[in-house]
């Protein structure tokens, strides 16, 4: 269990999960990638991250900071958790210097009836419903159909849980240095859940180079590869151009340029003006990094897994 103290940052790693006390009456689980600060007043700043409160008391309230916004999350009653979604995401094909991502909190009660208030409003969520909040936008509720899918056990997949669970983690362990040497492991899952979690620290190299070899090119590993490297364009031109500098590092600066525009994505206007094509047409490339970034993009665009293996030779890749 972890105790933050004012100003402390938590970053929180995929298929982890962490406690934290917040106070005397307050637990909060972190589930996967988290951003956080305890600011003053315990208050908790959440940049990203999927987490559940818990109070171990009745009459608690925490307070939560997202996107320049205070919510204050009052639980009255004793032994209730409340589950909490935040996130930023651009739109494919966005100008990532330019725009801003767009953000997104959701707030589910689990157990009991709480309110949310924000400025002078102050709204009710019973069971069954949850309130959502989009920029700027003053806050909606709506009727919650089932439950976070993430607060689920089988929500990590079972490679990344049992590459976790044989990981031997103590206090003393410099987590860095041990995910650089899991990230040179000859066995593809240490690689993965290790290049994605120094990515979660702005450290790119292992997960792009990961794009150019083959074992982790397969559906297990370069789903999560495209969207963790996709995230971080969320991050901010600080974190953009260190991911632009290692791609330049990886594969020169040209084919840097393609791989962030890739990463991008594609709205339905570039898709018509040939952006499509030139997605077909990567499949076929040479270079296996945008054989698998082609063909993810492909799969967000339709929403459908083909048998294609980039990492095939061209006689036997199926499409």
């Amino acid at each position: 269990d972890l105790q933050l103290q004012e100003n402390d940052h938590l970053l929180g790693m995929p298929a982890f999960r962490s406690d934290l006390e917040i106070g005397s009456s307050l637990t909060c689980t972190i589930h996967g990638v988290a951003r956080l600060r305890l600011g003053p007043h315990e208050d908790l700043t959440i940049l990203d991250g999927k987490l559940v409160l818990a109070a171990s008391a009745a009459g608690v309230s925490q307070g939560i900071r997202f996107r320049g916004r205070r919510f204050e999350i009052n639980m009255i009653d004793p032994a209730t958790r409340v589950a909490l979604e935040a996130y930023h995401a651009y739109l494919p094909g966005a100008d990532v210097r330019q725009d801003k991502p767009h953000a997104m909190l959701k707030v589910y009660p689990l157990d009991h009836s709480i309110s949310v208030d924000l400025m002078d409003q102050s709204i009710e969520l019973p069971l069954g419903r949850h309130m959502v909040a989009v920029n700027e936008y003053a806050p909606m509720t709506a009727k919650t159909i089932r439950g976070p899918k993430w607060m689920r056990e089988d929500s990590v997949k079972r490679i990344d849980a049992l590459t976790r669970d044989s990981w031997e983690l103590t206090a003393e362990t410099d987590f860095r240095e041990f995910l650089q040497m899991r990230s040179d492991s000859a066995r593809p899952n240490q690689r993965s859940l290790a290049a994605r979690c120094l990515a979660e620290m702005d450290d790119f190299a292992a997960l792009v180079g990961s794009l150019s070899n083959p074992s982790q090119s397969i559906q297990a590993y370069s789903e999560s590869h495209f969207l963790t490297l996709q995230h971080a364009l969320t991050r901010g031109a600080a974190v953009q151009e260190q991911l632009q500098f290692q791609l330049e590092q990886a594969y020169g600066g040209e084919q840097a340029k393609l791989m962030m525009e890739m990463l991008r994505g594609y709205n339905n206007r570039q898709l018509a003006s040939g952006s499509a094509q030139l997605l077909v047409r990567h499949l076929e490339h040479p270079n296996l990094e945008l054989r698998t970034l082609a063909i993810e993009n492909l799969y967000q665009i339709t929403g459908a897994r083909s048998d294609f293996r980039p990492a095939d030779n061209i006689s036997s890749r199926s499409r």
